[in-house]
């Protein structure tokens, strides 16, 4: 019998972790040098990535619930946290988590009154504005390492949201390219269906304050996420750095740790293995290297993000989910588990 996507997804993991525990023994001892450069961390710093960890998730559950409201669907800030935090910890952690991620939301939003379209609008705005953002900050950790506030650090953003704004107000112009799209696909009837539903996203009332409200918080996500690993840096080497710095501890710019945040963030987006352990540690260790840190810091501040951003967050996602006991999500966990 054929092996299943999530049988091979599981025995490539399991052969990736195997690679990666051999490796972790040939440099055992560099290994333990990077744990005890962790385990000396200082605790203020520590309490700020925690605290930016938090607001992260918060950023993310305010996208949704304001991006619902412009569809009509109006929710409680805590109902879209709860929902946040457990999707998080699904799509981290369960083989094909991704995509059960998704499904458990869009039955949690439907279940709260919203139509399949604002469902599905949210779902790809809010994926949309969240890439956006990302390649932004890349774009500014590659071109500007070093630099303080070069002027394209804004012109572009604020140019890739006036683009998506005006999209979101002018659904029609998306109608020639869908007709075009149909009719190479051989299906001439989906431009009906298309038509119909870029009509009836004119129903959504996205207005210009909330536009940036959203994408304000779409961006905070990734910037308190990158402050966690700023604020890791600093509770491994001592230095709470702005710019480039060297001494008995080097540390990179601000921009440098933009850089390997993106890389991890790249690296991991296949989720080869649960929430990417390994490939994300290997990029983000191997970037801030490569931008100023020594090796046992770089993996020291490594290992403390991916304790709170990976371990902790998943586990605070998987907590909340046993102490609200969600119908929907046991059926939809019912779903994978007989898939």
């Amino acid at each position: 019998m054929k092996p299943t996507f999530g049988t091979r997804q599981k025995i490539f993991s399991a052969v990736l972790l195997l690679l990666l525990v051999w490796g972790g023994y040939r440099h055992w001892d560099a290994l333990k040098q990077s744990f005890a450069r962790a385990l000396s961390a200082e605790v203020g710093p520590l309490l700020v990535a925690v605290a930016a960890a938090l607001l992260a998730m918060v950023c993310m559950a305010e996208v949704l619930r304001s991006l619902l409201t412009a569809g009509g669907t109006h929710t409680g800030h805590g109902s879209t946290l709860r929902l946040t935090f457990i999707a998080n910890s699904w799509s981290s952690t369960l083989p094909a988590g991704q995509a059960f991620a998704a499904l458990y939301s869009f039955r949690t939003m439907k279940s709260w009154g919203a139509t399949n379209l604002v469902c599905s609008w949210q779902i790809v705005l809010s994926g949309l504005m969240s890439t956006m953002w990302l390649l932004t900050l890349g774009v500014i950790g590659v071109l500007f390492l070093g630099a303080s506030i070069p002027p394209a650090s804004i012109i572009v953003p604020l140019l890739a949201a006036g683009s998506v704004f005006w999209l979101i107000q002018h659904p029609d112009v998306l109608l020639p390219a869908a007709r075009w799209v149909c009719a190479i696909v051989g299906k001439p009837a989906w431009a009906e269906l298309a038509e119909l539903q870029l009509d009836r996203l004119k129903s959504v009332k996205l207005t210009a304050p909330r536009f940036v409200w959203v994408s304000a918080l779409s961006l905070g996500n990734w910037v308190f996420d990158i402050v966690v690993l700023w604020a890791c840096m600093w509770a491994v080497t001592g230095y709470a750095v702005v710019h480039a710095v060297e001494g008995p501890t080097t540390g990179p710019a601000v921009t440098g740790v933009i850089l390997a945040f993106v890389t991890a963030k790249i690296a991991g987006a296949v989720q080869a293995t649960p929430g990417g352990l390994g490939p994300v540690e290997t990029a983000m260790t191997g970037t801030l290297v490569a931008v100023g840190m020594t090796g046992m810091d770089a993996l020291g501040t490594v290992l403390i993000y991916r304790l709170i951003t990976f371990f902790m967050v998943t586990g605070i996602g998987w907590i909340v989910y046993a102490a609200t006991k969600d119908k929907l999500a046991d059926s939809v966990r019912e779903q994978l588990a007989e898939g």
